[in-house]
Order: structure tokens, then C-alpha cells, then sequence
């Protein structure tokens, strides 16, 4: 892959994953008075930040030690995993994951908590870990693996281990987001899989089986990426940027359930002879996929469509656009939808936390009122209607 490959691939990446934001702290609204539960506004969590923290992180992490609650988020200013604590509202631990021998010279590119003792990292768009084994938070030892990929014997590129598309780790396998160096448009339809395992046990890496959603055959052929959860069963759950349907994956099968968004009527569909990140605003599309184990529901992002310009012709973000959660139960009914103005939130940095469902309100549109020296996220609670 070359440098100007590179550059569009991640420009792409980058749009896709900065998920969707909010405009007004007013009550959010159910869509459909239909449904059993929606989404309201609880509190809101703030984390003091020092000089060297990164105020919007790219990755983060919610550990439940029963005790105490914490949030890991890399800091790409010293190399490091940040540990905040949920009691003391503050920064605790600072990890420090670069060395000679783990090669994190630039940056970390995700990372993924076993549990608060291990912590597997990885190097800038790399699918090779580095398994980090703590005592009270503290480095105690590194151990680098070397995925393989099989079909073409190369380390491949990595896009999948952040907040969004996180790199899950079920019973002592690694579930990586690959991304072919190759037409993807060409292997839709093909059989090819976008996803590897990794077995760090056996060192082995092996396809997952799991493939494009069929509406992709015509649709969608240049935004292929996929967001993903897991529940506590080992059930795989991924959602289509382009596909009202999830895709879940068990141990012995692979299989589809409607999970679309209540105005998204028509099929979505990636239009010819636009940019991409016109088609990016100006798209419904959907986005992360989070399971909450404390309230055995699933959250859906789906995020809505607005012109790409102003009145004044100046191009739109996604920090423009309003969002949806569709909120399915463990068996995938769908007992709600809140919807969210844009403007405020954050969608990108959001995870499920024993309280209820946090997204970060470092809209850029909402960037002054927040400034530099906090961590700010919205806590939503299920309410029944």
C-alpha cells in the first residue's frame, strides 16, 4: 500500500469512526411511543485532567473491579495508557507502555483490557499485540506477538482496535477488523472475509467466516467497515455502516436480525460522483454496536443525514449531524429508539459502564464550554415508558 493509499484509507477510517454528535441538552425523545424503555439523561462524569493528558480520547476502556470503577484512555502525548478512576474523578495511574524491546516509538494505535491485570496494546496500524501483564497498575512484564495472516503471509493493517471497532478478546482470541490491501469492491460478494482470529494461546490466526451483508453486492462498495460487540456468551455482534440488519455471529453459526432505524426508509446506498465524506454527512448510516451486560440490551447508533453545506456553502461534520440509539433487548427486539440532537455529544467516545451509558460531550461544537482541562461524559439510564 502506498503513501497516498494510506493517507485515503485513513481519511476514510477517520470519518466513519467519529461516530455522531448532539446539539441541545434538552430532554432526548423517544421515537416511537410504541416501545417499552428510552434513554434520558441521569448525570454528568467529569475527569480533571493534568498539562500532558489528551482531553478527547480515541480509545477508551470501562473496567468493573466490583470495588472500584475505571476508565483506561490513551494518551498519545507520553506514550501511555491513562487510568482514571470513577470515585476520585481524577487521574490514578499513568502506564507507560513504550520500551525498546515493544517498539511503540510513535504512538499507541488501540488497545484492549483482558481484565486489570493484562493489557494487550498494539503499534501504529499494526495487528500484532503486545501483552502487557500489570501488578497494582505497574509494568511487570511485555510479551510482543506476530500475527500472521494466512491468505497472504504478511502482517496485516490494523484499524480495529478503538473505542469504535474495538479488537474483542473471547476465551483467549483476538476478533481483528482487517483491512485487505487490495480492491475491497472486488471481494465483496466473493466469500472473502474482513475479519481474522487470532488464537494467542496456540499462536494461530484463522478467518472468522463472517462476510459483507448481501446489500452489499450493489450498495456501499466503498465504505465497508463494521463496528462490533460481544455479549457475555461469546455471541459476536456486528452493524453495517450501510445495512439495517446486525450480523451476529455463534459458535456454530452466522446469521442476520433487523435492527433499522425508524426513519431510514430507504435502502442505504453510497452515491456515485460524491466525495466521501459528502456521502459521509449526507448518508443515513449506522455506527457503533455496544452491549450493555449490567442491563442485557444492545445500543445501536444510527446516524442521520444532512445536506453536506450551509446556507454559506461551508462544508458540514459529523459534529453537525443529530443521531439515534436503537436500544434491542439480549434477544434482539427492539424496545426503543432515543433520538439525539447534534451539536453536543460525542458518539465516537462512548462505552457502557455499571451506572448506565456514557457519551462524551466533547462536541466540537460544544468544544468552548468544556475547554482543555476535563473529561466530560453524559451518563443515559433506561427509563420504562
Amino acid at each position: 500500500m502506498n503513501n497516498k493509499q494510506i493517507i485515503i484509507l485513513f481519511a476514510t477510517v477517520s470519518n466513519l469512526l467519529s461516530c455522531i454528535n448532539n446539539k441541545s441538552g434538552e430532554s432526548e425523545k423517544n421515537i416511537d411511543n410504541n416501545y417499552s424503555v428510552s434513554l434520558v439523561i441521569d448525570n454528568n462524569v467529569k475527569f480533571k485532567l493534568d498539562e500532558v493528558s489528551n482531553f478527547s480520547p480515541f480509545s477508551l476502556q470501562y473496567i468493573d473491579d466490583g470495588d472500584e470503577q475505571y476508565l483506561l484512555t490513551d494518551n498519545p502525548n507520553t506514550i501511555s495508557i491513562d487510568v482514571y478512576s470513577f470515585s476520585k474523578k481524577k487521574l490514578i495511574h499513568r502506564i507507560f507502555v513504550n520500551d525498546n524491546s515493544t517498539l511503540l516509538t510513535n504512538n499507541i494505535h488501540g488497545f484492549r483490557a483482558i481484565n486489570k491485570d493484562s493489557i494487550f496494546a498494539y503499534k501504529n496500524f499494526n495487528m500484532s499485540p503486545i501483552l502487557i501483564v500489570l501488578n497494582d497498575w505497574k509494568v511487570k512484564t511485555r510479551k510482543m506477538y506476530k500475527v500472521i495472516n494466512p491468505k497472504t503471509q504478511t502482517v496485516f493493517f490494523n484499524h480495529g482496535s478503538m473505542t469504535p471497532s474495538p479488537s474483542l478478546i473471547i476465551e483467549n482470541k483476538i476478533y481483528f477488523t482487517e483491512l485487505p490491501i487490495a480492491d475491497i469492491s472486488a471481494l465483496i460478494g466473493t466469500g472473502y472475509s474482513p475479519e481474522m482470529i487470532y488464537d494467542y494461546q496456540k499462536d494461530t490466526t484463522y478467518s472468522s467466516g463472517m462476510t459483507w451483508p448481501s446489500s452489499y453486492d450493489n450498495d456501499w462498495k466503498d465504505l465497508f467497515l463494521y463496528l462490533k460487540t460481544h455479549d457475555d456468551q461469546g455471541k459476536v455482534v456486528y452493524s453495517w455502516q450501510g445495512s439495517h440488519d446486525l450480523m451476529i455471529k455463534t459458535q456454530d453459526s452466522i446469521y442476520q436480525v433487523h435492527a433499522k432505524a425508524d426513519d431510514f426508509e430507504k435502502q442505504i446506498q453510497y452515491a456515485s460522483g460524491k466525495t466521501i465524506d459528502d456521502n459521509l454527512i449526507e448518508s443515513n448510516q449506522y455506527s457503533l454496536v455496544l452491549y450493555d451486560r449490567y442491563r442485557e440490551v444492545y445500543y445501536r447508533y444510527a446516524l442521520h443525514g444532512i445536506p453536506a453545506r450551509d446556507n454559506d456553502n461551508q462544508s458540514r461534520s459529523h459534529h453537525d449531524q443529530p443521531f439515534s440509539i436503537i436500544i434491542l433487548d439480549k434477544n434482539f427486539k427492539k424496545i426503543g429508539e432515543t433520538y439525539l440532537q447534534a451539536g453536543k455529544y460525542n458518539g465516537k467516545d462512548s462505552f457502557v459502564g455499571k451506572e448506565g451509558l456514557y457519551i462524551s460531550n466533547h462536541n466540537l461544537r460544544n468544544y468552548e464550554m468544556l475547554g482543555e482541562n476535563i473529561m466530560s461524559f453524559s451518563c443515559f439510564k433506561l427509563m420504562d415508558l
